[in-house]
């Protein structure tokens, strides 16, 4: 529904080419890292093409699957919280990427410099842009003792999300706040177990 031009078809499966635009991937580990990287291996079995822009981490994580088409930008750390980096990336780049793709749809996870530069490239570009809330980053000001700025915190994070054509949440409740907020197109991508490895019998 979101794509302006017909994908690939393969028997009956429709073949989507999708770049996936976060700031957080492996070698991180938490929760958005690994509903990500669960999302690119499902897609891959699908039979979808994936380009990945990510920030270049300090340290190297597990080997890509070799078909997925991964750019890394420079990066430099938070000073008080050394696992979050925030990539330098511009959006004249990362539209130089997106033309080099030619994405059916352009997916941002995370808010940060990387995905608002993804944001602006895919929207001089005319692309579907869909989007994920994963942190609910004005909640956590006040831990840093810098709760004055969740008003400006939200404006932000409205602002980029209404920009979306949809924007996927992980629960029903995390929905209802969005709502309320001023988010729209809003929709529930539920996580799921891993039945394989988390069952009865094990």
């Amino acid at each position: 529904l979101l794509s302006p031009h017909p994908v690939g078809v393969v028997g009956t499966a429709l073949l989507m080419r999708l770049t996936l635009v976060t700031e957080a991937y492996l070698p991180q580990i938490n929760g958005v890292s690994r509903t990500l990287e669960r999302l690119v291996d499902y897609l891959l079995a699908q039979g979808d093409q994936i380009q990945l822009l990510i920030p270049r981490f300090q340290r190297p994580g597990p080997p890509l699957p070799p078909l997925v088409a991964s750019v890394a930008y420079p990066a430099v750390s938070l000073p008080f919280y050394k696992e979050v980096v925030l990539p330098l990336a511009r959006p004249q780049q990362v539209r130089r990427e997106l033309l080099r793709f030619k994405p059916d749809l352009v997916h941002i996870a995370t808010e940060g410099p990387l995905g608002l530069a993804a944001l602006r490239a895919a929207r001089q570009l005319q692309l579907p842009i869909a989007s994920s809330y994963h942190s609910n980053f004005p909640h956590y000001l006040a831990l840093y003792g810098i709760g004055f700025l969740e008003g400006v915190a939200w404006s932000y994070l409205r602002r980029f999300h209404n920009a979306t054509q949809l924007t996927f949440c992980p629960t029903p409740s995390i929905r209802q706040l969005l709502d309320e907020k001023g988010f729209g197109n809003l929709r529930i991508w539920s996580r799921g177990i891993e039945a394989e490895r988390f069952q009865p019998a094990k």
